[in-house]
């Protein structure tokens, strides 16, 4: 009971302190991400592989990008091209997530204006992801692929082209 109370105390004087609790935070991608779409994000709700890096930009800026390199086709929330690596087709599947950060907010509790919500206080990330596949594997961003090496070299390549346009 003793402990129960010291960890009472201590939650309610950081809620006091700081206002808000962080229940979701937007993933941290430092260079890039390879993982099934869930484990990044609920939302990208895609049990396959996915190559993510953090956009500096909003997802129009990489579509008009990827327009003047390559033909864009609609496909779902997203667009679609196809590449030709080593002799072999890919169709890679892009998306431009944007995921939010979620607090319980407590600011109006203790009168602790640290930050106004007018102002620039954006908690929205911006995020590119493409899932590739070809007529042979449903999922080249696997590890198990035969072409894991190439396509991730490939969209390495792709994002340092983008991210130097910008």
């Amino acid at each position: 009971m003793k402990h129960l109370c010291q960890l009472l105390c201590l939650l309610s004087s950081f809620v006091l302190i700081h206002g808000c609790i962080p229940i979701k935070l937007a993933p941290q991608i430092s260079e890039y991400r390879i993982d099934r779409g869930v484990d990044i994000d609920k939302s990208l709700k895609t049990e396959k592989n996915l190559f993510v890096f953090e956009n500096r930009e909003k997802g129009l800026h990489f579509f008009n990008f990827l327009s003047k390199k390559y033909k864009l086709e609609p496909h779902g929330r997203g667009s679609r091209f196809s590449v030709n690596l080593n002799d072999t087709d890919f169709d890679v599947f892009v998306f431009a997530p944007q995921i939010n950060n979620s607090y319980l907010d407590f600011t109006e509790i203790t009168d602790n204006n640290e930050y106004d919500k007018d102002d620039d206080y954006d908690e929205t990330y911006h995020y590119i992801a493409m899932r590739v596949s070809s007529a042979y594997e449903d999922d080249c961003l696997s590890l198990n692929s035969l072409h894991h090496n190439v396509i991730v070299n490939y969209l390495k390549e792709l994002k340092t082209e983008y991210l130097s346009s910008l």
